[in-house]
């Protein structure tokens, strides 16, 4: 009777253990969601595309940051950003103004009109 009694509290203990870790995996999972950005870049004057812009995207809650450049027709795409929170973008060119934008984590097209400095 003792035997079947000790058995009793390991399979519930094997049980919560294993509940446990079941839990906190889906707790990280959902922690670790991917976000997504993409856009546009135009000169404010002119309207035009503006080619080789580093954009730069950084995780508000992590040292993560996440980087590329606008193509010929200033179009840039950023997929798979692990945020877990908001997010900041960067956008700059020699000879503009910088631009800075936070925003909530999700999927995003965000448009931006770089001013010139001169």
């Amino acid at each position: 009777m003792k035997n079947l009694i000790d058995f009793k509290y390991l399979a519930q203990f094997i049980l919560g253990i294993i509940i446990i870790v079941g839990l906190s995996s889906f707790s990280c999972s959902v922690l670790m969601l991917t976000d997504s950005v993409k856009g546009t870049i135009t000169d404010a004057d002119t309207a035009q595309p503006i080619e080789g812009v580093l954009v730069t995207v950084e995780t508000v809650y992590s040292p993560s940051q996440y980087t590329t450049t606008t193509d010929t027709n200033g179009y840039y795409e950023i997929n798979n950003i692990i945020s877990g929170g908001g997010l900041v973008l960067k956008a700059e060119k020699e000879g503009y103004i910088t631009i800075n934008d936070g925003f909530d984590v999700g999927n995003h097209t965000k448009d931006y009109q770089m001013v010139k400095t001169n």
